[in-house]
């Protein structure tokens, strides 16, 4: 299966619990700037008061002008008016008032660039016999665009054509690397040929992040607990709603192999086949990496909560993402889960947020079984 070829920086499943229900999910984009203005002439022989969306407009009688500016920061979206009136003597004149409005949206500032001088692949460390892989590569040097790119692959498990397109051929190691000629920066990754899941006994990454889904699984005996940086992220999380009167409670983290294995043959024996849909296998849960948490309720309804809501517009602030978005399960193999969050890191999970995209997506991979039936393990068979 052909997969796409990655474009973006990257830093960084699950078991799914939970049934059908609809649910809205709160990802938007920030608003751009824009930026209008009109200009208004009046006269009135009579002193009247309206104000605008706009700004306000002053109208007075022949014996007084008045001149109203409204201004707009460009910090926030907040006017402050400002009102000058001019009495004179006159009784004849005609009074003309102009009204100038500026409308500015503040847009999310944008981070500085900083140039670390590296060139990295951009990729899976796993790639399955017969399957091949596009790798990417991402450059951060001043003079990125007079890149000149060589890639080479060293090991006899697959082959590699001059774009970063990768064909795994028999089951082995081999190591790629990306020379920029230009610029004198190169990267390596090794990449693990595998025949199956069962080869596996390593954790996945894809550029650099540990993944956990139903194409990349966790030995069986990967068992790192909730990692400390979770834990104080969530800790943060939940501070934050409640200064704001909400309450996000703990409800799931880290899940063993084995504690899996008892959690999916629940859902299988409810469910059968469909329990994939919501719960995952042993070694292929997102809990099992220590980087997953589930809060308050495993019901759809939670979406539309006080908490729900927030969670989905504010989780990555601090580092979280909302895993399993919904109307994505053909693209992360599981249905939507508002109560699952995803510890990716700041950096990272602020722009997998504003790109609209699953983790799946970001990263360029797939998520799906590469066995069809999945066999339980039983004290009479030992496995």
């Amino acid at each position: 299966m052909k997969l796409k070829r990655i474009t973006a920086l990257l830093l960084g499943c699950s078991m799914l619990c939970g049934c059908t229900a609809d649910a809205v999910q709160a990802n938007t984009l920030p608003a751009a700037a824009y930026i209008s203005s009109e200009e208004e002439t009046t006269t009135a022989p009579v002193l009247t008061t309206s104000d605008t969306t706009e700004g306000i407009t002053a109208q007075a009688m022949t014996s007084a002008t008045t001149t109203v500016t409204a201004e707009t920061t460009t910090e926030a979206v907040t006017t402050t008016t400002e009102i000058t009136t001019t009495a004179e003597t006159t009784t004849t004149a005609t009074e003309t008032t102009a009204v100038t409005t500026e409308k500015t949206i503040a847009t999310r500032p944008q981070r500085p660039v900083v140039y670390k001088n590296t060139i990295e692949i951009l990729g899976p460390n796993v790639v399955y016999t017969g399957e091949s892989f596009d790798f990417g590569y991402k450059i951060s040097h001043r003079n990125a665009e007079r890149a000149s790119v060589l890639w080479q692959c060293e090991g006899d498990a697959g082959s590699l054509d001059k774009d970063g397109n990768f064909t795994a051929e028999k089951k082995g190691t081999v190591k790629l690397k990306i020379s920029d000629i230009s610029n004198g920066l190169t990267d390596t990754l090794t990449v693990h040929v595998v025949d199956s899941p069962e080869d596996i006994d390593f954790v996945c990454e894809v550029s650099g992040i540990p993944i956990a889904n139903k194409t990349y699984p966790v030995p069986k005996d990967y068992d790192p607990g909730l990692l400390s940086e979770t834990y104080n992220a969530f800790l943060e999380l939940k501070q934050a709603a409640y200064e704001e009167g909400l309450e996000i409670n703990f409800m799931s983290g880290f899940r063993s192999y084995g504690e899996q294995t008892e959690v999916y043959a629940g859902w299988y024996e409810e469910y059968a086949d469909e329990a994939d849909r919501v719960s995952a296998r042993p070694g292929h849960s997102e809990h099992q990496l220590g980087l997953a948490i589930d809060v308050n309720s495993i019901e759809f309804t939670f979406a539309d909560t006080p908490e729900g809501l927030w969670l989905a517009e504010n989780c990555w602030k601090y580092g979280f993402i909302i895993r399993y978005k919904e109307g994505t399960e053909h693209i992360t193999g599981y249905m939507y889960e508002p109560w699952h969050i995803r510890y990716l890191g700041n950096e990272l999970a602020e722009e997998v947020h504003f790109s609209g995209l699953t983790l799946e997506e970001y990263l360029g991979i797939d998520s799906w079984y590469r066995i069809e039936e999945y066999v339980f393990e039983t004290e009479e068979t030992g496995e």
